[in-house]
């Protein structure tokens, strides 16, 4: 069933677009879509939910309640970015990522690898080895540090994980690509 993003009316599906909801009078991401109450539904662009900062009676129309739009930005981008530790925890435990240098190092270009994802702070030389051996897959840098990055998959620090395909692999894809059009 195809959603309406109430800034550009642009059509699309419920995956593609983030649903918002009035809370406590405010506009607040559901990303899970599991919030009660009217949603209302924006791409995931900077350009789109600036324009409902803006102009926030949009919101107020779509949601048929007075709503809150300030810091809506900064509110999308950071539930977009926490939604992506516990993605790519299921997606590790589903087997579909990998990572360390000596793994990275194996991979070739027919090894299944959908994407890749770059710590904050990862080495440039770190990021450039891994998409020299994987010249054609997409590299996803993310506002994570080292650290997390790796705790999230229940592994010491990883500058890049390899995301291979599987069960989970669908759900973290589309959470990166929300995350680098959110900025």
């Amino acid at each position: 069933m195809e959603r309406t993003c109430v800034a550009c009316r642009r059509t699309g599906e419920p995956d593609d677009l983030v649903r918002l909801v009035a809370h406590e009078g405010r506009a607040v991401p559901d990303l899970a879509g599991r919030l009660p109450g009217r949603g209302a539904w924006v791409c995931p662009t900077v350009a789109c939910v600036q324009v409902l900062e803006r102009r926030g009676s949009l919101l107020t129309r779509a949601l048929r309640t007075p709503v809150d739009s300030t810091g809506l930005l900064e509110r999308v981008r950071t539930a977009s970015w926490a939604d992506l530790e516990d993605a790519l925890g299921v997606a590790a435990r589903s087997g579909c990522v990998r990572g360390g240098a000596e793994v990275l190092a194996r991979l070739g270009p027919d090894s299944g690898i959908l994407a890749l994802v770059a710590a904050r702070d990862a080495a440039e030389r770190s990021v450039a080895g891994a998409s020299r051996r994987l010249p054609d897959v997409p590299v996803h840098h993310v506002p994570i540090d080292r650290i997390a990055l790796g705790a999230a998959v229940g592994k010491g620090p990883r500058a890049v994980l390899a995301i291979g395909r599987g069960p989970a692999s669908r759900r973290l894809l589309r959470i990166l690509r929300r995350g680098e059009r959110l900025g």
